[in-house]
């Protein structure tokens, strides 16, 4: 009789070593699949955000819309109203004191369909969030910054 429950011990550990086994394969091929479907998700943002703003434009041309927008005027962002923006977006995306590189900010505004203006856009957005009061730099030259946390 002591030997029925050893075999069924040794027979649930096989099937959990497989079972183990399978779960590694699937996390593996998501792994693999995963950056894919995240590039293929920024693609197709970045699609609806230009359709987006080309059915307004055509929205405009046949006086469907009130007014024409700002952005239309001036469709690069500087100054206070990029600050504005690019807060924005980054509030939108990242919880506050998640740490940010100045470069993926700027990829994550361009994927809103947001333009920096200026001759270095990156150089641009930097001038503008270092003038920020929601934003500090996590460390001096390291080109990460984050969102205050509200006090």
């Amino acid at each position: 009789m002591d030997e029925a429950p050893t075999t069924l011990t040794a027979q649930a550990l096989c099937v959990l070593e497989r079972e183990r086994a399978v779960a590694h394969r699937r996390i593996d091929e998501l792994s693999s699949v995963l950056p894919d479907l995240e590039r293929l998700v920024g693609q197709l943002t970045a699609e609806r955000l230009q359709l987006s703003h080309r059915l307004h434009a055509m929205d405009e041309a046949l006086g469907l819309t009130p007014q024409i927008s700002i952005d239309a005027l001036e469709p690069e962002l500087r100054g206070r109203r990029l600050r504005e923006v690019a807060i924005n977006v980054l509030r939108e995306r990242l919880p506050a004191g998640e740490a940010i590189h100045y470069r993926d900010w700027l990829r994550m505004l361009a994927e809103q369909g947001v333009q920096v203006g200026g001759r270095d856009p990156g150089a641009t957005l930097l001038t503008q969030i270092a003038r920020s009061d929601d934003v500090e730099s996590v460390r001096p030259r390291s080109g990460l910054f984050r969102l205050r946390a509200c006090e």
